[in-house]
C-alpha cells in the first residue's frame, strides 16, 4: 500500500493540474458579446419623461442622455449619460466610437 503522504503529494499535484487547466482554458477562449440597445426604445421613453435626447451621430448609435432631478423648488441637478453600443471580451471592450466622438 502507497504511504498516506505520496497520496496526499500525488492528489495535490493532480488537482492543481486541473485547476490550471480550468483556467487556461477559460482565459483563452474568445467570446465576445454584443451590447445594444432600442433606438426606438430610446425616443419612446424620451418623448414620455424629461429626459434630454441629443444624437451626436448619423452612422452609429450615440447619444448624450440628460437626465434632470428636481430637488426643492430650486435645486436642479442634472446627470449626463452617454449611451452607445458596444462590444465587450474578457480583457477588452470595443466601443465603436472615432477619436472625435469619444472626446466629447
Amino acid at each position: 500500500m502507497p504511504s498516506p503522504l505520496l497520496l496526499l503529494v500525488a492528489s495535490a499535484v493532480l488537482l492543481g493540474g486541473l485547476a490550471t487547466l480550468i483556467v487556461v482554458v477559460a482565459i483563452s477562449v474568445d467570446a465576445w458579446q454584443e451590447i445594444d440597445f432600442d433606438e426606438a426604445k430610446l425616443r419612446e421613453i424620451n418623448a414620455s419623461t424629461n429626459i434630454n435626447l441629443e444624437s451626436l451621430s448619423s452612422t452609429t448609435q450615440f447619444y448624450k442622455v440628460v437626465l434632470k432631478i428636481h430637488g426643492s423648488s430650486a435645486n436642479v441637478t442634472e446627470e449626463v449619460y452617454w449611451v452607445h453600443s458596444s462590444t465587450n471580451g474578457l480583457w477588452r471592450t470595443c466601443d465603436h466610437l472615432t477619436g472625435k466622438k469619444r472626446q466629447r
